[in-house]
């Protein structure tokens, strides 16, 4: 692999690992908690899009194209089952345990 290859490579890790989420303007508030663990899906559906931008960075894989570059792509499978795991998460969730 060339030098430059491996700058590439290094330096989209690197973006990856910064938290997108810390620039959602998005805040998860009280109410949609308790209504998302309720089973509320309009509440779940909520949270899924608030961490949306988080789960989006968490699926991102390189991907080599035709011409021997790398690309980031969001990988579908792994971005649901991120999804999922989110919303059993919230399911599980007992707000008033400590």
């Amino acid at each position: 692999m060339s030098p430059r290859k491996a700058k590439r490579i290094r330096d989209e890790k690197t973006k990856r690992q910064e938290n997108p989420f810390s620039r959602s303007r998005k805040k998860l508030d009280e109410q949609t908690v308790l209504k998302a663990i309720s089973g509320e899906p309009l509440a779940l559906m909520k949270i899924v899009e608030i961490y949306e931008p988080y789960i989006n960075k968490l699926s991102l894989r390189l991907v080599s194209t035709e011409d021997g570059d790398y690309t980031e792509q969001i990988d579908e499978t792994v971005k649901k089952m991120l999804e999922t795991s989110l919303i059993a998460a919230v399911m599980k969730f007992d707000p008033c345990k400590n």
